[in-house]
């Protein structure tokens, strides 16, 4: 904690008035940390508790005395008093069977709710609107969506109004599409230390060998989940303990991803990781 103050309080000096400042550690010193950046950033703080087991993990038995370790934390401190992160881009990750009944050419898909309850909608709010269905029945409540967009849903085909086109129309959400979705603090499928593994020895053509390049290194998805929530498509992002160089690997895929131009500086004082392990891994 003594070693980690005065550098975390230089970082918060260089964060934009808009900026984040996150820490991904394991499980061993949350609590103490936690209250370091509470007192940096004035209780403008959150956790985020990343699982970086597998499934595969999941009901096999490890040779502990007490739990099993199977998550770790990213804590996030915010600059602004109006904190706002981006929504989270990814596929919908279903539990429960998913159907295709009017036989979609996107595939099975589950229905989501687009409106509120009559009871619940307010009359004076802007998407407050009647809709016909198929079958007749008028429907007047409070919508998620203006009336041009719902009929431009419903023109491509994502509006599901029942097998009799009667029912209160539900959206439909596809399993192999992405779409934005309001970010949540357990993140369980985005990335996983195994895998963060074999991305490096894939990159340094040592697959075959299972000789690990770097002992913890940290997955490329988590790192870019992270990115996508809180920068701007043309953020600088300052990583001052670079490692294999996650963070640049990151800002890169994203930037691919979302077609933005964010730019990034990595910060590692070990020649031999930053010459032989951060700067060859951005290169290759």
């Amino acid at each position: 904690l003594c070693m980690m103050y005065p550098r975390l309080k230089l970082l918060k000096e260089l964060l934009q008035d808009d900026g984040y400042l996150q820490l991904l550690l394991n499980i061993k010193r949350p609590g103490n940390l936690l209250m370091l950046m509470d007192e940096l950033f004035n209780k403008r703080t959150d956790v985020i508790v990343w699982r970086k087991s597998g499934e595969s993990r999941w009901g096999k038995m490890k040779n502990v005395t007490t739990f099993r370790k199977d998550h770790e934390y990213v804590i996030v401190g915010y600059n602004s008093r109006n904190p706002r992160f981006s929504k989270l881009w990814e596929a919908p990750d279903f539990v429960g069977e998913l159907s295709n009944p009017d036989n979609d050419s996107r595939g099975d898909w589950l229905s989501g709710t687009i409106s509120k309850k009559e009871s619940a909608s307010d009359p004076t709010h802007r998407n407050y609107y009647t809709l016909t269905s198929p079958s007749g029945r008028k429907i007047t409540r409070q919508w998620d969506v203006s009336e041009e967009e719902f009929v431009e849903l419903d023109n491509d085909r994502r509006i599901y109004w029942g097998p009799t086109g009667n029912n209160v129309p539900r959206i439909k959400i596809f399993a192999t599409e992405k779409k934005f979705t309001t970010p949540y603090s357990i993140l369980l499928h985005h990335g996983t230390t195994t895998g963060a593994k074999d991305e490096l020895r894939e990159i340094f053509n040592k697959k075959a060998s299972k000789e690990d390049v770097f002992p913890n290194p940290k997955p490329t998805l988590l790192v870019k989940t992270v990115l996508q929530l809180t920068t701007d498509k043309d953020s600088i992002v300052l990583d001052s303990f670079a490692g294999t160089g996650t963070t640049g690997h990151a800002v890169l895929a994203l930037n691919q991803e979302d077609g933005g131009s964010r730019k990034f500086i990595l910060v590692e004082m070990e020649n031999d990781i930053a010459e032989t392990i951060t700067a060859a891994r951005l290169r290759r």
